[in-house]
């Protein structure tokens, strides 16, 4: 399933989440990680249309090992915009510069707004 994330490190931010619980990838079936992996692009495809970032970012995370960043023990994918075109991965998969929020009709419109563009 795809989500707008309770904890967005950016405006558009959407985690695709397995159902089925699993920590590393060795533990997800092939056709389960397609599945997956089309749900994250059409994501990225329509968070694109929707913000017009300068990119998206695409990560699998998940792991048990909870020193790690924006982690948590199950396997998902982030689809993050970017604005800025010379962002790093560090400066984007970092909870370091705080979440973003928005009021419940911001939310609202966001979630409208991605679903109208949403790829069919």
């Amino acid at each position: 399933m795809a989500v707008l994330t309770r904890y967005p490190v950016r405006w558009g931010h959407v985690m695709v989440i397995l159902r089925a619980h699993a920590e590393r990838l060795g533990d997800v079936a092939p056709e389960v990680w397609a599945d997956a992996s089309r749900l994250a692009h059409a994501a990225a495809v329509a968070v694109e249309r929707a913000l017009d970032p300068a990119r998206c970012y695409v990560a699998s995370l998940g792991t048990s090992d909870d020193s790690l960043p924006m982690t948590f023990p199950h396997l998902h994918l982030h689809v993050i915009p970017v604005a800025d075109p010379a962002a790093r991965p560090s400066d984007v998969l970092t909870w370091r510069n705080g979440i973003v929020d928005g009021a419940p009709d911001e939310w609202a419109a966001l979630r409208a707004r991605l679903l109208d563009v949403w790829p069919r």
